[in-house]
């Protein structure tokens, strides 16, 4: 009897153990990896200076709309995630995506100002590889993102 109750409270204590090190070990490694995409935006940011330097606007423009598009996908992504409702309180996840006011901004430009992204955009990358026995595959990865930007701007933009 005595042995089954050590044992019993030796596999309890593991698997408390290992239940708050992953829950303690995720949200550390969540806010981690916040942490570590601050270098890369500096990173981003010293181009787009460099282009105001030099007065290479278009560029610089390219790359902001691009943002842009890419908050809105990665809000899209975010807001759908069948995991936002359980992790979101569990671990403290709150992203921008959930902050309407910022997501009403995004998606309000990008409604006023569509997106420079055009769906043949990368059609010149690797013209001589077409699609195999001309099947068309369906919708591109472009257009994809083009239906998720004009979607996200539909549903969250302020009326103008």
């Amino acid at each position: 009897m005595r042995s089954i109750l050590l044992i019993g409270c030796t596999f309890i204590s593991l698997v408390l153990g290992a239940a708050g090190g992953f829950w303690f070990g995720v949200r550390e490694g969540w806010d981690l990896a916040l942490m570590d995409n601050g270098a890369h935006l500096g990173m981003i940011a010293v181009p787009r200076l460099m282009a105001i330097q030099t007065g290479k606007y278009p560029e610089l423009t390219r790359a902001l709309e691009f943002d842009v598009d890419t908050g809105l996908i990665w809000s899209h992504y975010f807001l759908e995630s069948p995991l936002l409702d359980f992790l979101g309180p569990v671990w403290g996840i709150g992203g921008s995506a959930q902050n309407r006011q910022e997501l009403k901004r995004l998606a309000s430009y990008r409604r006023t100002y569509p997106s420079p992204l055009k769906p043949d955009a990368l059609d010149d990358v690797h013209p001589e590889n077409p699609a195999p026995g001309g099947v068309e595959e369906g919708p591109t990865a472009i257009e994809e993102r083009l239906a998720i930007i004009n979607d996200m701007a539909r549903r969250y933009a302020t009326s103008p």
